[in-house]
């Protein structure tokens, strides 16, 4: 399964199955209206499962690594946060299941149950840049949320790394890393390469480029993303060239 993004307003998909030759298109608008859908709603819904369970990932892994979190709350509260994100993080490893049989209940509702723990995480510990800068993406372009953050998601990581180390440890392990032998700097680059595994196997867009971002709007987008009441919170202080950074990471990719 390949997801990308054509044109405003639109996802695009290119899906091989029983019902559907390769390379078809089926087009589900950004609030999830389907547009034409040769494959029906099961594939749809497909979609639309990309999308919140992107969301669901990176809202739990957020709420484990914000400055509230790391910093400001006592450590009792700190650790049970970071427990509740944890295993919403390991819940989302179900996400693969439920995008590929939107019939299997046991694996939505482990996603339900992910979803429902990242919330608690979120709305106690705030988030960071990956949602600060995925509301500039959506409000320009008019693309899914969860889509955005879980393009973005790898690149802040990257960029938060050197906020707390032990943390994105423990973050790799929620991804299924062995890092018991691991140095916790090699731990979380494995981490990090584990979360865009999983992007692939979804069929996430690969980087912003693939959904039609325009370099010349990372200034303002930066500007706007400084502003964002999600980026107080981020485990690392970025300066609006380093935002611009990041932008241009994901945008290529690298």
């Amino acid at each position: 399964m390949k997801l990308s993004y054509e044109g405003i307003g639109q996802w695009a998909a290119t899906f091989a199955c029983d019902d559907l030759a390769e390379g078809e298109l089926v087009k589900v608008s950004a609030n999830g209206t389907v547009a034409a859908c040769a494959a029906g709603d099961d594939f749809c819904g497909m979609v639309l499962s990309v999308s919140r369970g992107g969301d669901a990932c990176a809202v739990a892994l957020g709420g484990m690594v914000t400055l509230i979190v790391l910093v400001l709350m006592g450590v009792h509260i700190a650790v049970a946060l970071g427990t509740v994100g944890f295993f919403g993080l390991v819940a989302c490893l179900n996400l693969p299941k439920a995008v590929a049989n939107g019939n299997y209940m046991k694996a939505r509702d482990k996603m339900a149950y992910a979803q429902y723990l990242a919330g608690i995480a979120f709305n106690n510990a705030s988030l960071g840049y990956v949602h600060a800068m995925a509301h500039q993406l959506g409000g320009f372009y008019n693309l899914p949320h969860g889509v955005c953050n879980a393009v973005l998601l790898p690149y802040v990581m990257k960029f938060n790394l050197i906020g707390n180390m032990t943390r994105f440890k423990e973050i790799a392990i929620a991804m299924g890393v062995r890092g018991e032998n691991l140095s916790c700097s090699a731990a979380a680059e494995e981490g990090i390469a584990a979360v865009q595994r999983l992007g692939r196997r979804l069929g996430i867009p690969a980087n912003l480029k693939e959904l039609g971002v325009k370099p010349e709007d990372f200034a303002v987008m930066a500007e706007n993303a400084m502003k964002d009441v999600c980026s107080l919170t981020n485990p690392r202080t970025a300066t609006k060239e380093q935002i611009i950074e990041v932008y241009r990471q994901a945008y290529e990719g690298e």
